[in-house]
């Protein structure tokens, strides 16, 4: 009887080879650790040293990209408000790259050096477009100036945000701060509330609808503002529930200085702890100044 014979063609030759090319490089990779060990008497394992060195150089490459620099560049609507003018110096004074909107050009003049201004009003949605064009990060300090009328907290507060929201969208914006009130939130029905719910509510529906957008969010539920020097204070971030409790049960003025909430802006842009969460926030006395910095990282609820 014939014995079978084997056939060793093209199709077994592309087979073994792609085996062999496929076993080679972690092959050689695993000889030059051994003789790296060898020749400079490492104590370690030089394999795992290698591979540990390049899994952390891929994460902080991973991270970095979602870190705001001073190429980046920031836009922030309400700029010629008294929050958002801080803002707007804090960011260009931080390095960022500053587009800052305003309604009237005339308001602009003589603000902050640097900081490219464009003429613009969140009502208007095509006027957004040609404004954030470019930026990688939204920032919005608007708020109603009237109770009634096209300046009322509908047309600002909810489909100002709205129209913010959407663009930051389109323009793919890696993350959205929005200055809102300590006061505002889901946590309860506004619309009860007989002194300052028509405002609380459509805040609440601008901040509801950010953060059902996709867009990244970190949202600044802040205490009443005051134009006082920053850093000589603590920082505290809690709930609007907290913040509901704490305002009820004290006597002083529960506030925070607008440097300081710039400043918390600057931070929530450097790093994507941040993102994805919304919180009160207020000076106190009894916490160290900077210590706040931290909290980013350490707090991952989102809390209404």
């Amino acid at each position: 009887m014939t014995k079978p014979r084997l056939q060793l063609g093209r199709a077994a030759g592309l087979r073994s080879r792609k085996t062999k090319l496929s076993i080679k490089p972690i092959w050689l990779f695993n000889r030059r650790c051994e003789r790296l060990q060898r020749r400079f008497c490492f104590g370690g394992n030089v394999r795992k040293i290698v591979t540990t060195f390049f899994t952390v150089a891929a994460t902080f490459l991973c991270l970095s990209k979602y870190e705001a620099s001073a190429k980046d560049v920031v836009f922030v609507a309400g700029a010629t408000g008294r929050t958002g003018s801080g803002i707007v110096k804090g960011l260009a004074a931080d390095g960022y790259d500053v587009i800052a909107m305003a309604r009237d050009q005339s308001k602009a003049k003589g603000q902050t050096p640097g900081v490219r201004w464009v003429q613009g009003d969140v009502r208007d949605i095509d006027s957004l477009r040609r404004g954030m064009a470019g930026a990688a990060y939204v920032v919005s300090a608007i708020g109603a100036t009237q109770i009634t009328g096209p300046n009322a907290s509908e047309f600002i507060d909810f489909s100002g945000t709205r129209n913010l929201a959407d663009v930051a969208k389109e323009i793919g914006a890696k993350q959205f701060v929005l200055i809102a009130s300590g006061r505002t939130g889901p946590h309860i029905d506004h619309s009860t509330r007989a002194n300052g719910g028509y405002n609380r509510y459509f805040k609440t529906k601008g901040e509801e609808y950010l953060k059902a957008s996709g867009v990244p969010y970190t949202i600044l539920g802040a205490a009443g503002l005051v134009e006082k020097p920053g850093g000589q204070m603590g920082v505290r971030f809690f709930s609007r529930i907290e913040y509901d409790a704490t305002t009820k049960s004290t006597d002083e003025m529960v506030v925070i200085v607008i440097p300081d909430i710039a400043a918390v802006v600057s931070s929530a842009l450097k790093g994507p702890t941040a993102r994805n969460k919304a919180f009160a926030i207020m000076n106190d006395v009894q916490r160290p100044v900077g210590a706040w910095r931290k909290e980013f990282a350490t707090t991952d609820t989102n809390w209404p």
